[in-house]
């Protein structure tokens, strides 16, 4: 039986009946009147004149500033007429800047989408891998978590440090650019409120000198300047900038009406441990417009100073590794040490004008120090390991040692041991000791400050001498270094920043937070004499002190609750005296 083909509309192979419609069909197509299909077309509407006029005068308000659109706003005058115009005017500023505002949150709630942020949904994606994840992960970390900063070093480029910061578990050496800010105290106001590199400041002067516009005013400009008062500015100027044009600022700042300058001795360093303390996180403010910018340069007005308290603690204990750098010298001998307390091994090395090696046992000697200082009562794990594989060399050149110790520095940091501080004991500065050795600029520095005995090297076994020294400073490290981070903690500020004098520094940053929390500013200086805006050999009270005529005899030295000072007075009523 041959097949015979299906005619068109055949359903017979299935059984089902002809007048169901066809799928494409099914749709709803327009027929005619006489059943045939209608072809039916739409044909997009082109966007009208008014519409993109109106599109691109909202794109408008949205970029420019309410001042740019409305022009100046008019004074608020006296008659009825200019208040309702007044009030008119800023009505419709009001709404110009909602509008902004809403179009801002707008565009920061797509951003965080895009980012993978969200508020309150959840968004699934796959984990972030490779280069470029690791690179984003690293960013919002640096963003959103606190930075522990270990410390804060200066470079040899002007206004930029290194800071070294702990984020997480993993160090950042990241550059910090430090801006110099100075006041100037003029009797002249400027026609602007706000400059380039200047802005109106309020603040309080050293020695209450007399500062009369503390609050902003709206007042004519003619009896702004008939006034005779003096006007406040704060300059913030890169240090680069600051140091090339020194002379053209210092001779601006020299006019008649220039009452004074103050804040021009503050050291950056100091200014920056004030700011930022030994926990800071990146403002909230920047942040947004900083994930798309390189997260190893950041200025100082980027981060804010956090609390001890906010945080929970500084550099617990077991958070970062440490490497003990040992130095001691008296005129051409010198001895250096370089111990691994993780991977117990140290290298030695001694100088001298002659290759003579008269070290005796380092490892019974770390031994019997470890004994004794676990018979006084310190914890074994303050203590470190007592079988160390010592190396001892001896030179006759400096450079030799310094180019050994840089490269058992570069072995250590190619072996990716974790986060590392190198605590450092040595008669020479970090900045000196970096110079000799850069390798050191690879870690971050903490200073051992320590008093040594002047005649180590005056006996013929000094080598026994100094070594001995060397291997108590070792085993009390760990300890030295737990009560220095404590002491960072209540002073906030970086463990590698701490001078030797730390109860004379905290007081000075303590007083220096305190006086720009309330709104002064700092008459700080390197030197004996305070910054007084240049006015420091006019202040009768700093003169006496340098005067030699001057005498002060102490008849009974020593520590009193009272003070007793026996006056020789003339020439004066005696209602003075009483009084």
């Amino acid at each position: 039986e041959e097949d015979t083909p299906l005619e068109d509309g055949d359903n017979s192979n299935d059984g089902r009946s002809n007048d169901i419609a066809d799928m494409e069909d099914m749709a709803g197509p327009r027929t005619a009147t006489n059943g045939l299909t209608v072809a039916v077309s739409n044909k997009r509407k082109r966007d009208s004149g008014e519409d993109r006029v109106g599109q691109s005068q909202e794109d408008l308000e949205l970029t420019q500033s309410w001042r740019e659109i409305l022009g100046p706003p008019p004074p608020l005058g006296n008659t009825k007429e200019e208040k309702l115009k007044w009030l008119d005017y800023h009505k419709r500023k009001w709404k110009l800047q909602a509008k902004q505002r809403d179009a801002r949150k707008r565009q920061d709630k797509r951003r965080r989408l895009d980012d993978g942020e969200t508020s309150g949904a959840v968004i699934r994606s796959r984990p972030a891998t490779g280069l470029g994840g690791f690179l984003r992960k690293t960013a919002r970390s640096m963003m959103d978590m606190p930075w522990q900063i270990v410390q804060i070093m200066e470079t040899a480029a002007p206004g930029q440090f290194k800071l070294w910061a702990l984020i997480g578990s993993d160090l950042h050496g990241i550059r910090l650019n430090v801006p110099r800010i100075f006041y100037v105290n003029q009797r002249v106001p400027k026609e602007d409120s706000e400059g380039g590199v200047w802005r109106k400041a309020n603040r309080t002067l050293p020695r209450s000198n007399p500062v009369y516009n503390l609050y902003e005013y709206s007042v004519p400009e003619e009896t702004y300047r008939s006034n005779p008062v003096y006007n406040l500015y704060e300059y913030s100027v890169p240090e680069e900038t600051y140091r090339e044009h020194m002379n053209e600022i210092t001779a601006d700042l020299s006019a008649p009406e220039v009452e004074g300058v103050y804040e021009t001795q503050v050291p950056l360093t100091f200014r920056a441990l004030v700011r930022l303390g030994c926990i800071a996180m990146v403002n909230r403010q920047y942040a947004r417009y900083l994930r798309d910018r390189d997260m190893d340069n950041f200025d100082l007005e980027h981060l804010e100073f956090k609390t001890v308290a906010q945080v929970g603690t500084y550099l617990p204990p077991g958070c970062m590794r440490h490497v003990f750098l040992y130095h001691n010298m008296s005129n051409q001998k010198a001895m250096f040490g370089v111990f691994f307390p993780m991977a117990g091994r140290a290298a030695v090395f001694v100088l001298d004008t002659v290759r003579s090696n008269q070290m005796p046992n380092l490892s019974a000697i770390l031994q019997a120090e470890c004994n004794a200082r676990l018979a006084k009562g310190t914890e074994e794990d303050l203590l470190p390991l007592s079988e160390h594989q010592f190396e001892v060399k001896c030179e006759t050149d400096a450079q030799k040692i310094y180019k050994a110790i840089q490269r058992m520095l570069r072995a250590y940091k190619d072996e990716k041991r974790g986060p590392t501080l190198m605590a450092v004991q040595s008669p020479h500065s970090l900045q000196h000791l970096v110079t000799a050795m850069p390798g050191l600029d690879d870690f971050p520095l903490v200073e051992m400050h320590a008093t040594e005995p002047e005649n180590l090297f005056g006996v013929l076994d000094w080598q026994r001498q100094v070594s001995r020294r060397m291997l108590q400073h070792y085993v009390y490290m760990e300890t030295r270094l737990q009560h220095l981070t404590e002491l960072a903690a209540y002073f906030h500020v970086p463990v590698g920043n701490l001078p030797q004098d730390t109860s004379l520094f905290g007081a000075d940053l303590f007083f220096a937070r305190h006086l720009q929390k309330h709104n002064h500013l700092l008459w700080c200086s390197p030197n004996e004499r305070p910054d007084l805006g240049g006015k420091e050999a006019d202040d009768n009270r700093l003169v006496t002190e340098f005067e030699d005529v001057t005498s002060v005899e102490l008849n009974n030295p020593g520590c009193y609750h009272t003070v007793c000072v026996e006056l020789e007075i003339s020439n004066l009523a005696v209602n003075t005296i009483l009084q």
